[in-house]
């Protein structure tokens, strides 16, 4: 069977019907004639689908297996959040995919083959946010070439708003119940309020939270709640090459941020917080070529 060739259970017929609709015809058509079906009808998002040129896709709740092959050498994806009810995913699925680095895999999954999210090279990791719990985890039949598959956040949550809670596994455990695990946006200036979608204060910043994303401001505001982010663990923000400007306007200042949270942000050139010198320790936690700004002071 060759390689890129998307099969996934009654996808292909789903498109079909999809652009049909699109363009107000009945007729049939081959796979070969869908993009320009879809361009004439104006559905972008299909035709990046079907082209290969998107760089974050949804699978649909309808699909129930991801076939070998599937997203195989998709260069440019870089987010997949895949369906609630997928139960498989196939043979060298997601082989090759060179900017993939976000993975949504839902507690339906049950097997993932072999090689199925194999890379080399020097981005050869995937970061999973897996719904179910670690224990579930277990139970999940992992085939072989498959050591890039990170799963160290379960139990995720999509907030809707970019945000992930989730619980984060590290060498000493399980760290929490309400962890920003991931920030899979897409926006350029992100602010993060006290609580995440479920109402509960966070409970920390986990590693590798905004781990090469693109994000140009991010500012925690906990609107005087005295409730948010305890600790930011290491490398929670490493490798955000577009990142200039850090906020905290926090009640109380954290615990704990890692003498390495903003290492390789080379754009970042100010930190605001609302503490004075010396109540965090480590700073500037990484960011070596920024301005720390103590007590809110501008």
């Amino acid at each position: 069977m060759a390689k890129n060739v998307l099969i996934l259970d009654d996808t292909m017929t789903a498109i079909g019907d999809a652009i049909r609709a699109l363009n107000g015809t009945e007729a049939k058509m081959r796979p070969r004639d869908m993009p320009d079906a879809i361009k004439a009808g104006g559905g972008g998002d299909l035709k990046a689908m079907i082209e290969r040129s998107a760089d974050r896709i949804t699978i649909p709740d309808n699909v129930t297996k991801i076939g070998s092959y599937a997203f195989a050498n998709w260069d440019t994806l870089n987010y997949v959040k895949i369906g609630k009810n997928v139960t498989e995913i196939g043979y060298k699925a997601f082989e090759a995919c060179s900017s993939l680095y976000y993975v949504w895999i839902p507690k339906s999954v049950k097997n993932i083959g072999i090689s199925a999210f194999e890379i080399s090279g020097t981005n050869a990791r995937r970061m999973a946010l897996y719904e179910g719990t670690y224990d579930s985890w277990q139970d999940v039949d992992v085939g072989g070439n498959n050591t890039s598959l990170s799963p160290t956040r379960y139990n995720c949550v999509d907030n809707g708003d970019g945000t992930v809670i989730g619980t984060w596994r590290t060498s000493g455990g399980l760290f929490g119940n309400n962890n920003l695990v991931a920030y899979i946006g897409t926006d350029a200036n992100v602010t993060i309020g006290p609580t995440g979608a479920n109402g509960k204060p966070w409970e920390g910043i986990s590693g590798e939270a905004f781990n090469r994303c693109n994000v140009e401001t991010v500012t925690f505001d906990d609107e005087g709640r005295r409730a948010i982010f305890s600790e930011i663990q290491a490398y929670a923000f490493d490798h955000c090459q577009q990142l200039t400007t850090v906020r905290f306007n926090l009640t109380d200042a954290p615990n704990k941020i890692a003498t390495n949270a903003f290492e390789t942000c080379n754009a970042l050139t100010d930190i605001y917080v609302s503490w004075a010198e010396g109540a965090v320790s480590g700073a500037p936690w990484g960011a070596t070529s920024a301005n720390i700004h103590y007590n809110g002071e501008e």
